[in-house]
């Protein structure tokens, strides 16, 4: 990238436009009313940032339609990156940074950009970016446009959003702009980070200020606008923190994915068929073949991935390859894209930033989780608080601390620790609405849900959906359940999470199964009178299970492997079924499985690291005989 305090200019790739741009670096604290003073007009600007690979903002790129500033911020030290290091030079101090730190030039960023007085600031995937500024500059943004809810709420790539908004107008480079936003790392020495993360700039308010794309302005005056001066303190941080761990998340996501494989002949065309679960080949990714002619020659060429089911894959490419040549190697390129469950989680946090506040303070599991009643003076926190009509709700059911006719089903078959735990998941009143349990391996956690299960059901609990992360850990319970002998359940599972992978664990089970690509047709025969649901949670945001939980209400859920769940991730489901939802189970062991990504970003938490609900925690102090699956299934 150009040296700070240098200028150049270069021409976008994007479009088939001409539009030439002169770029300004400057670092952070060369900033003054000058430098800013080329944006004071009313018209639309564009901001993108640049992150390190740690999710640090490091650069802002800001552009009208003829200039682009640059701007780059300190890098994290030691003290303020958890004790890494990051971003430090061999003496201790990068190169660039001065002794005295001079953070002045931040708040004429904000006075004169980021909370222009005149004119909107327009940026693809604002949520996030407004939150970085936030968590990384600690500043705040104002009539901020996020260029996506402009178009589709499911789509939420950069391209589909261009395309919509140019229309047959202007042509567009698709494969540039995948090329341009695939990685918006920033790195001071890549060759083309500079020139990309202009682009970003550029296009962002290109789409709103250019004449040829026709009603382009007005579009964009319809989409809420994202003031984060509007939010309280403690809602700005616990989003910023929603967000932040989503945007660290994906970065720590590999870019790139080494494929172990066999090729196979199909009908319709080359195929190849994925060797390991862990590289298992995707549907439309990138792809890079290196190939060997039967001379001994190798070169590279480029492809897709077409259908994929299980471990089969179609690959698209250019050209066929004939016989004579053999595939070496198979690299995917690019991250995968969100899951539905990740764009659903993004999209809640978006309407909240657009100032959608009641999707918290009407919410009272968002409330109860993460803004709970201060501490009383005895530096206790207080109760939690739920809807009266739940309460009143309750008195109906199964709430009593009483002994019931389940909990001495529950006495026969578990020790102490696991009958507690037990009874304590079928209270549905105020105090027992988040039950957390603790169990260190071979206590019998499986063996609890399914006793769980068991005397729900005989005590006439409905609306029962038992989830986990991940496929195999669903699996596990539902080997448990035909153990117990209760096999009126059904597994909601994903397209290659099938046989195909898993056939050692599916023995007996197959009948239970029913696959995602079979919602849309499937007859609600295949569930009636179904009383249990097992699921991944992110198949709870899949866009047909609506036609499951009209016959089964999402009434209890109970998570296994809960300690493996980041926070956030249960966003979705509190949002989608808040009128619903009364009671929340979650199961694990947080000193043994710690949430996904952790090793990497350290302050990440599960619902077991939230301290206000540690108090609720049961732990199962017992440890049993666990027999293998092999043994429970013969």
């Amino acid at each position: 990238m150009p040296a700070p305090n240098t200028q150049n200019s270069f021409m976008q790739t994007l479009l088939d436009v001409e539009s030439e741009l002169e770029i300004q670096t400057k670092m952070e604290w060369e900033l003054d009313r000058d430098f800013l003073g080329v944006f004071s007009h009313s018209d639309p600007v564009g901001i993108a940032p640049g992150y390190s690979k740690h999710g640090d903002l490091v650069a802002l790129a800001i552009a009208d339609d003829t200039h682009c500033l640059m701007v780059r911020f300190y890098r994290p030290d030691s003290s303020s990156s958890g004790g890494r290091g990051r971003g430090r030079g061999r003496g201790g101090r990068r190169p660039d940074t001065p002794k005295q730190r001079d953070y002045s030039g931040r708040q004429l960023l904000e006075e004169m950009i980021l909370c222009r007085p005149t004119g909107d600031l327009y940026a693809f995937d604002m949520g996030p970016l407004s939150m970085s500024i936030f968590v990384s500059l600690n500043l705040r943004i104002t009539s901020g446009v996020d260029i996506q809810s402009a178009f589709s709420a499911v789509d939420r790539k950069p391209l589909s959003a261009i395309k919509a908004a140019v229309g047959d107008n202007i042509r567009v480079h698709g494969d540039n702009v995948f090329d341009v936003f695939e990685n918006p790392i920033y790195d001071d020495q890549g060759k083309h980070c500079a020139d990309d993360l202009a682009m970003r700039a550029w296009i962002s308010q290109f789409l709103v200020s250019d004449p040829r794309i026709g009603n382009g302005a007005e579009t964009f005056t319809k989409v809420p606008k994202v003031d984060t001066k509007k939010m309280e303190p403690q809602m700005l941080d616990i989003v910023a923190k929603m967000t932040q761990d989503s945007l660290r998340l994906t970065n720590i996501k590999s870019s790139e994915t080494k494929h172990s494989f066999t090729t196979t002949n199909t009908s319709e065309g080359l195929g190849v068929k994925s060797a390991s679960y862990g590289d298992k080949f995707r549907h439309s990714q990138n792809i890079v073949m290196q190939v060997q002619t039967a001379s001994g020659q190798s070169y590279n060429t480029y492809g897709r991935t077409g259908g994929v089911d299980g471990r089969a894959a179609n690959l698209i490419l250019p050209r066929a390859l004939d016989n004579s040549k053999t595939i070496l190697k198979i690299h995917s390129i690019g991250r995968d894209d969100p899951t539905t469950a990740e764009a659903q989680r993004a999209a809640a946090v978006l309407r909240i930033l657009q100032g959608k506040f009641e999707l918290l303070d009407n919410n009272p599991w968002f409330k109860n989780i993460w803004f709970p009643a201060p501490q009383n003076e005895a530096g206790n926190f207080e109760l939690l608080i739920w809807p009266p009509e739940w309460t009143v709700a309750s008195r109906k059911g199964v709430s009593s601390s009483a002994p019931s006719k389940s909990d001495n089903l529950a006495r026969r078959i578990l020790n102490k620790s696991q009958q507690e735990a037990v009874n304590t998941m079928l209270r549905r009143n105020d105090t027992n609405r988040i039950t957390i349990i603790q169990g260190p391996p071979g206590t019998g956690k499986t063996s609890v849900i399914a006793s769980y299960v068991q005397a729900a059901i005989e005590s006439a609990q409905s609306g029962i959906w038992l989830v986990a992360k991940s496929n195999v850990a669903v699996i596990n319970i539902a080997i448990k359940l035909m153990a117990v002998g209760f096999l009126d359940w059904k597994i909601l599972s994903s397209d290659f999470s099938h046989v195909d992978w898993f056939s050692h664990l599916y023995a007996g089970i197959q009948d239970h199964f029913i696959k995602s690509q079979e919602f849309p047709s499937m007859s609600m025969n295949r569930i009636k009178g179904c009383k249990v649901i097992l699921c991944t949670l992110g198949m709870l945001s899949n866009r047909f299970i609506h036609k499951f939980t009209s016959q089964i209400p999402v009434s209890t859920i109970i998570v296994d492997e809960a300690s493996q769940i980041e926070i956030g991730d249960y966003v979705p489901v509190f949002h989608k079924f808040h009128t619903t939802l009364h009671k929340m189970c979650f199961i694990g062991d947080d000193k043994q499985l710690p949430p996904y990504g952790q090793e990497d970003i350290q302050d990440l938490q599960s619902i077991f690291e939230i301290p206000h609900l540690r108090r609720l925690c049961l732990f199962l102090d017992t440890q049993c005989i666990v027999l293998p699956f092999y043994h429970i299934l013969s």
